[in-house]
This record gives structure tokens, C-alpha cells and sequence, in this order.
């Protein structure tokens, strides 16, 4: 679904202008959360705002096209009540309703609603680890479990062309833990090195060995 890639302010637009039809409107709130979701898992966010301002525009104009009523409205108070809970900003987000409308005629249903949202996001939230999305991101790609495994294998290429060299504190203990993810690292000849756990059971608890598979 290409509406769900990048920002989508065009998309939202459309929403605002009412050229969305229901059905849309509906399968785009579930795709975008979809997509933000793998993408803040595996490391690669670009951001919360813009998917927050993209899930509540089509809840508003889902709401518009249930209740019958022009749609700009109704998106631009989701798009509040949504970014508010989802960043826990309340009192931001009506400032920026003030700012996208140029005037008053909406703080008041945008209250509301963005008072409705930030309770239900606060409550539901509190038996989680983290209470927004912002604490749930990854610091960077090297620390996502999506990603560790390519920049294993550009730490190893790098060593094995000898463009960098350890230093004296590092040993092969700090790369096993590196490893500890289960991720198989390509070596060369046709190889592989693995790190994992035996089973109590195993044959192999306490032998030393090395071990060919095809």
C-alpha cells in the first residue's frame, strides 16, 4: 500500500478534503499502525509525528463518513487527539490545532478529545514497559535485532582486511556476546560461526569440538 510509506501529508490532505472513501479510510488506520510499528521494532524510525497526524486524519475522516458531516473538521481533531496521546504532548498538540486552523473554532472539541486521549493513552499504557513511543525506539540500527547481524559482518570485514585493529581490552568473550543473538556469521570457505546454548541433554555438554554442516 504506497499510502502508508513516508510521511503521508498529501494523503491526509486528501482525508481533510474528503476524497477518501470509508473502506480506505479504515484499511489505512490499520496498515500505517502496521508499518509504524515494524519500523520503530527494527530500528529504522524516521519519526512519530507524521504516522501520528496520518492515524488520527483517517480516524477523523472515518468518523466524518459515519456521522455524515464534512470531513475537515473531525480529521484535524484526530489527527490532535492521537499525536496527543501518542506523544503525551496535550497542551502542544492544541497549540498546533491553533496553528493549522488559524482560529478557536476548533480548541474546544480538540480539548476534548485530546483530553480523552492522553487519560485513555496514560491508563492503558501503565502496565507496559514503556509509556510512549519515543521510550519503545531503539537507540540506532546497531542496537536492533533486525540489524545486527549486517553490522557483524561489517565489523568482521573490516578486521579481516585489516583496515581497523582491536584494542588490547577487546577479546573473543566480547564477540560471543556480540553473537549471543543466534545469528549465523558467514566466515570464509564455505563456513559458518554460530553462538548459541546446548540443551542439558546434548551429547555435546562439555566437549569441545568442531563441527562441519553442509
Amino acid at each position: 500500500m504506497p499510502q502508508v510509506l513516508g510521511g503521508g501529508y498529501g494523503w491526509i490532505q486528501e482525508a481533510i478534503d474528503g476524497r477518501l472513501a470509508l473502506g480506505l479510510l479504515l484499511v489505512l488506520v490499520v496498515a500505517k499502525m502496521l508499518a509504524l510499528s515494524f519500523t520503530v521494532a527494527s530500528g529504522g524510525s524516521g519519526g512519530i509525528f507524521a504516522p501520528s497526524l496520518f492515524v488520527g486524519a483517517m480516524l477523523g475522516g472515518v468518523f466524518a463518513a459515519l456521522a455524515h458531516v464534512p470531513p475537515a473538521g473531525l480529521v484535524i481533531v484526530g489527527m490532535a487527539a492521537v499525536f496527543a496521546g501518542a506523544a503525551r504532548v496535550p497542551i502542544a498538540t492544541l497549540l498546533m490545532v491553533l496553528e493549522m486552523t488559524g482560529d478557536y473554532q476548533l480548541l474546544v472539541p480538540a480539548g476534548l478529545a485530546v483530553m480523552l486521549s492522553f487519560v485513555l493513552q496514560v491508563n492503558l499504557s501503565s502496565h507496559f514497559k514503556y509509556g510512549s513511543l519515543y521510550e519503545a525506539q531503539v537507540d540506532g540500527r546497531s542496537d536492533s535485532p533486525a540489524h545486527i547481524a549486517e553490522h557483524v559482518q561489517v565489523a568482521l570485514r573490516l578486521l579481516e582486511q585489516e583496515k581497523i585493529t582491536l584494542p588490547p581490552p577487546i577479546t573473543h568473550l566480547h564477540l560471543a556476546a556480540l553473537l549471543r543473538s543466534g545469528v549465523a556469521l558467514e566466515l570464509s570457505e564455505d563456513s559458518q560461526l554460530t553462538v548459541g546454548a546446548l540443551r542439558p541433554e546434548s551429547p555435546w555438554v562439555g566437549k569441545t569440538a568442531s563441527i562441519a554442516q553442509p
